[in-house]
């Protein structure tokens, strides 16, 4: 190869390395919504009942129009929903208004997010009102 083929040939390859290492970069970013805070947050004690209960995404959520592709829900030790609907979506932020004032107990947070790449994120987690 002569020398102006090797140069070329070097900055191709350069620019290929490059391009696949920015490329790499992005995909962790849009994988998934992941839970950056809550409140109240995992396994929390209160000592009075929350006005409502919310989890912030490290992105955006999905929404379309009338169809309701996330949910958060709160129950109580038996089963029984305390939260009034509908969620409320409002970035990368759900929240939901409890109904009246929690009782002491011990309560189930239930959440279901679809991030702006099309995955869903779904799982639960406890806290208790003393």
């Amino acid at each position: 190869m002569t020398g102006h083929l090797r140069t070329v040939a070097r900055q191709l390859l350069f620019a290929t390395i490059l391009l696949s290492i920015l490329n790499s970069g992005t995909h962790g970013t849009n994988a998934h919504a992941e839970i950056a805070k809550t409140y109240p947050i995992k396994n929390a004690i209160l000592s009075q009942s929350p006005k409502t209960v919310w989890i912030e995404f490290g992105e955006s959520l999905l929404t379309l129009d009338a169809k309701k592709i996330n949910s958060l829900n709160v129950t109580d030790s038996q089963g029984k929903r305390v939260d009034k609907s509908p969620t409320i979506i409002s970035g990368a932020r759900v929240t939901t208004k409890i109904s009246g004032t929690l009782k002491r107990g011990k309560y189930t947070v239930s959440y279901r997010a679809v991030s702006k790449d099309g995955h869903t994120v779904k799982g639960s987690y406890n806290f208790s009102v003393k």
